[in-house]
């Protein structure tokens, strides 16, 4: 059987989100993923989403989670069957979204970006199946260069994910932003860090 490429969500997915950001309706997850109500019903009874989650209490959040329900959304299989995703640092969330609300970048060029990684990550493995942290590479479609900061293992799940961010200029870290009203760095990573599986 051909693996699905909907991956599903953990309960204890769900459960982080509905206790950290949440959703309040069908209409209000339609609008935060841009997609229609219907499709959002749909997504429900496929992957066991409920209804109504805590709100999202305020736009910093809600374009972090919607960066990263781009992540959880755009994976990629290898060769070998395990599935290859992708996760961000609190930093350059934190700089996404202020480029995000200065409208220095928007979420279609956000997503572009993933699956640019995606891809050059896929292309890499005839030559090197394994990416080291501090590797660097140039995406597939763009013209902008990355580097592995971490990642990560499931074996029983053949799943990989790969951390990863941006190289700007002579440096290798986004600009930092003022992060007083951020959640704490564990409370993003185990966002960052939410697993989709397929069945």
């Amino acid at each position: 059987m051909t693996p699905s490429t909907s991956p599903q969500w953990t309960p204890q997915e769900i459960k982080f989100l509905e206790e950290n950001y949440g959703i309040t309706s069908i209409i209000e997850l339609a609008k935060l993923l841009q997609k229609e109500p219907e499709d959002i019903r749909a997504m429900i009874e496929q992957k066991g989403l409920r209804e109504s989650f805590l709100a999202v209490d305020s736009e910093d959040r809600r374009l972090k989670l919607m960066i990263l329900l781009l992540l959880q959304e755009n994976k990629r299989y290898l060769p070998n069957g395990w599935l290859l995703g992708l996760a961000m640092g609190q930093r350059i969330l934190n700089s996404l979204v202020h480029q995000l609300k200065t409208g220095d970048t928007w979420l279609e060029e956000v997503e572009d970006e993933i699956n640019s990684v995606l891809d050059a990550i896929s292309q890499l493995y005839a030559f090197t199946p394994l990416l080291s942290v501090g590797d660097r590479l140039l995406g597939a479609d763009h013209g902008q260069v990355y580097r592995i900061t971490g990642r990560e293992f499931v074996p029983a799940d053949q799943w990989i994910t790969y951390y990863y961010t941006y190289l700007y200029g002579g440096g290798d870290s986004p600009e930092e932003y003022d992060e007083e009203d951020w959640p704490e760095e564990d409370e993003v990573e185990g966002l960052t860090k939410l697993r989709l599986h397929d069945n």
